[in-house]
């Protein structure tokens, strides 16, 4: 794997499946948090001067019970919760994503908000050393947990190293007494791993002379770095199939068109363009489960991504290196496919 600066580093082993621990010498034996991220293997593009599927966004639900005699779930009226980064088992760290992504470069034009580096498009933050702890942003009364959410963690830890299982420690807070009650670590998934690269950068089955040929001549990218090639060849051939002109209006939000409920915060649900043209997870899924002429696969003619295994997933989900499918359903035998189809 590759450093920030280029250099070849091993990737850091992801730690046991779980939450974390709750190792804390110093807290209340009277009290436990639990915690847990509610997004699975969180991905995030690895670029976005050109366009953007989903920007660095992580969320966390905690909750703090007192065990002294029956339990009680604690609340922000007496209890206060925050986290901070913590080193893995290998001495892994990520506590600020300043100089791991370009996303605060274009934040403004792709999400129309303006944010300060660290910052999420929430408000949350990483917890740097300037930043100190960052107390969770709400309480959800309904489900009575404390919550984080979209937190601009980054597959690159601060050695430069990348590590797709970051851990933050979950601190419960005494607010009369400033005590630390309890906490845990609970890991953060997150990766760039999406590997249209493998089709897409020019040269590729999908940025190929017969590709060109087959939507009229098409110029692909001749950009040399690797992230913004393939997503300038996959804006060419947007533009050379829907007759759109993204290559001239970068960067790209691809969800201000093809609506994606991921990225509606508000839950206001399709709007404008978006009752007109397939959700984004849909359009991506239905065009790579077709053949290249836009039919439905048989033994002669395959999909575009065809198969049934977790390598077919890993054409396009993170996989190879995030080695995200693992744990329990993995270890029973059972891949994504027995599902989804």
């Amino acid at each position: 794997m590759k450093s920030a600066d280029g250099e070849d580093n091993m990737t850091i082993d992801p730690p046991p499946n779980g939450c974390g621990n709750n190792d804390n010498p110093g807290a209340s034996s009277d009290h436990q948090v639990f915690a847990v991220n509610d997004l699975g293997m969180h991905c995030m593009d690895d670029d976005f001067s050109v366009f953007s599927i989903l920007p660095p966004f992580n969320n966390l639900h905690a909750q703090v019970v007192n065990k002294a005699g029956k339990p009680v779930l604690m609340n922000p009226d007496n209890v206060e919760v925050r986290y901070t980064a913590i080193a893995d088992p290998s001495g892994s760290i990520n506590s600020t994503s300043i100089g791991k992504t370009n996303f605060w470069d274009h934040v403004k034009d792709l999400f129309g908000v303006s944010s300060e580096p660290d910052v999420g498009l929430t408000g949350a933050s990483m917890p740097s050393e300037v930043n100190g702890p960052q107390v969770f942003s709400h309480y959800d009364i309904q489900h009575k947990r404390y919550v984080a959410d979209g937190i601009p963690i980054t597959p690159r830890d601060d050695f430069g190293q990348e590590n797709f299982f970051p851990l933050l420690r979950i601190e419960a807070i005494d607010k009369n007494s400033g005590e630390v009650l309890a906490s845990i670590d609970s890991v953060v998934p997150v990766s760039e791993e999406m590997a249209c690269a493998d089709c897409h950068h020019s040269g590729g089955e999908a940025a190929d002379d017969l590709t060109a040929a087959r939507y009229g001549d098409v110029q692909w990218s001749n950009e040399i770095k690797p992230a913004v090639q393939y997503r300038e060849n996959i804006l060419l051939l947007h533009d050379a199939k829907h007759r759109t002109s993204l290559m001239n209006n970068q960067p790209v939000l691809c969800a201000q068109c093809h609506y994606s409920p991921a990225l509606d915060l508000a839950g206001a649900g399709p709007q404008g363009i978006q009752n007109s043209v397939p959700f984004l997870s849909y359009a991506i899924h239905k065009r790579h489960g077709e053949t290249l002429a836009g039919t439905i696969p048989t033994g002669d003619t395959p999909a575009i991504i065809s198969g049934s295994d977790t390598e077919s997933y890993f054409n396009c989900h993170p996989g190879k290196q995030t080695q995200c499918f693992r744990g329990a359903m993995a270890t029973a035998g059972s891949n994504c496919q027995d599902c989804w189809l």
